[in-house]
Parts: C-alpha cells; sequence; structure tokens
C-alpha cells in the first residue's frame, strides 16, 4: 500500500449492543479508504453479540474478554493494532464514509499533531438528527498550557471521532480500569492534550 494509504485500525469497543453493532461494523468496511483494519472487542456481552461474529469472520479480528469496562477493552484492544493510526468507534455510533479518508489526510497535513478529531451528529433511534453538530467550538494546536490553567476542564472528544498515532497512544496504557468502567476515552483525550498537538476539523 503507498506511503499515503497508511494502514488504520478501527476499533470498535462493544458490551451488551449487539442491535446496533452490525451498523457500527458496516459504516467500517463501507469506507471510501481502502487500507482499514478492524478489531472488535466484546467486553463480556451477554446479549445475541456472539451471534453476530460468524457473518464478519473474515472481514473483523474480534476478541471476547470478561466484562471491565471501556478501559478494559482499550487495554485490550490498543495493543492488538498494527496502523499507524488508531480510530475509535463506540458500538451504538456509525462513521460516514468518508471520515477515514479525510482523518488521514488530516493526519498527513499536521505531521506535529497526535490527536485529531471533528464534530459529531446525535440521532434518534430513527436516525433523524437531534440539534446540531456538536461541538460548536472546536480545539486545535498545542493546548497544554490553556489546559492546565483550566484545571483540566475542556470539551475533550468522544470515543467516536477520536483518531491517535498508534505509538503515542500506548503510553497512556494501561488504564486503571477500577475507575473507568464508562469515560475512559476522557483519559486518553487528557493524555494527548497534557502530552502534544490537537488537530480538529
Amino acid at each position: 500500500m503507498p506511503s499515503d494509504r497508511p494502514l488504520v485500525t478501527a476499533l470498535i469497543n462493544t458490551y451488551n449492543y449487539g442491535r446496533y453493532l452490525p451498523f457500527a461494523i458496516n459504516s467500517v468496511l463501507n469506507q471510501t479508504y481502502p487500507n482499514i483494519e478492524i478489531i472488535v472487542v466484546d467486553d463480556g456481552s451477554t446479549d445475541h453479540t456472539s451471534s453476530i461474529r460468524a457473518e464478519y469472520e473474515d472481514k473483523v479480528r474480534w476478541v471476547r474478554t470478561e466484562n471491565g469496562g471501556q478501559g478494559h477493552a482499550f487495554n485490550i484492544g490498543v495493543p492488538l493494532a498494527s496502523g499507524e493510526l488508531l480510530m475509535m468507534l463506540d458500538a451504538d455510533d456509525t462513521w460516514l464514509p468518508g471520515k477515514v479518508e479525510r482523518m488521514v489526510e488530516l493526519a498527513r497535513q499536521r505531521p506535529e499533531a497526535i490527536m485529531f478529531y471533528h464534530r459529531f451528529q446525535n440521532v434518534d433511534p430513527q436516525g433523524h438528527r437531534l440539534g446540531a453538530p456538536q461541538p460548536h467550538a472546536l480545539t486545535d494546536g498545542d493546548y497544554r498550557r490553556r489546559y492546565v490553567r483550566s484545571g483540566g476542564s475542556w470539551w475533550s472528544p468522544i470515543t467516536s471521532v477520536l483518531t491517535v498515532r498508534l505509538e503515542h497512544i500506548k503510553r497512556a496504557l494501561p488504564i486503571p480500569t477500577y475507575a473507568l468502567r464508562e469515560g475512559a476515552d476522557t483519559l486518553l483525550t487528557d493524555f494527548c492534550a497534557l502530552t502534544g498537538e490537537i488537530a480538529s476539523i
């Protein structure tokens, strides 16, 4: 694969989201960008999630673990990634088809940045938009000094909009799962805000 098409790892974490998971996986498979590996970490689901595995056996690397929360799923999934860039996706979210291509291009344009993100659109169960895309204001550039002055208060990006350079984010592991069964994405984004530059679109 040409150097301008680096491997991207899409990491999907799921717990009892079997009703949404196929939509999340398909949104990655339908990307315009061709060089993606998909890792699904099933964090001990007790619903029908395991029955979905066979449908994607040849397209997805599937890892099942005992339930330990989002941080635990990241601790399991991130070290398995092979991509230059790691893009995270919650199982109840989906990506628009051009998302990966645009984020790879942003990473190419901004080699000094370690984390990249974009706005997201909330929808109802029928897929209808709820409100305007969020957040209204985006953080871009070296945010370290402002982060410290704010006491760590900022609109940190949610899991499904995050792209990080894999080798950098590995330094944040392991996440202390006892305290972060949910919201572990905040720890990762705070780590990036304190250790490098951010790029957003």
